[in-house]
């Protein structure tokens, strides 16, 4: 009796942490270091960096999301991204800076997540003939994010 509560327990154990690990796949392990540069050209131009604010990247949800003392803003959030992917209904790239604001839904951008060691993501977005606040621009970013 001792002997097959023992084993209950251990698979109990063994269960829990298989379901953590599942809901870390879809929705994702929190990340909280990391930075993001941007370059903004076109109708207007601009160049920041940010630190990380929030990121957490799993198969169902994907966010990134750097800010600046000065409130420069630059954010991936969406359903979750394998590899590479275009903006859409379902994933945003939002950049704000001085007088520029700019969403891309549209596929205006593509933005590609490498995951690393250790839960570890690492990215980039290259965005094309996005509408701003100031006219068409151009966006090329990096950026990484890690636990």
């Amino acid at each position: 009796m001792v002997l097959l509560l023992g084993a209950v327990l251990v698979l109990g154990a063994g269960c829990k942490n298989n379901i953590q690990t599942q809901i870390n796949d879809i929705g994702g392990t929190p990340l909280t270091s990391g930075t993001a540069h941007v370059d903004i050209t076109g109708a207007s131009e601009a160049s920041f960096d940010a630190p990380l604010e929030k990121a957490q990247v799993g198969t169902a949800v994907t966010v990134f999301l750097y800010r600046t003392d000065a409130d420069d803003v630059f954010s991936v959030a969406g359903l979750g991204v394998n590899g590479s992917a275009k903006t859409n209904n379902s994933l945003d790239l939002t950049v704000t800076t001085g007088e520029i604001a700019a969403s891309s839904t549209e596929g205006e951008c593509t933005i590609t997540i490498t995951h690393g060691e250790a839960n570890s993501e690492s990215g980039t977005a290259t965005c094309t003939k996005m509408e701003s606040s100031q006219g068409t621009i151009n966006l090329k970013a990096t950026f990484s994010a890690a636990p």
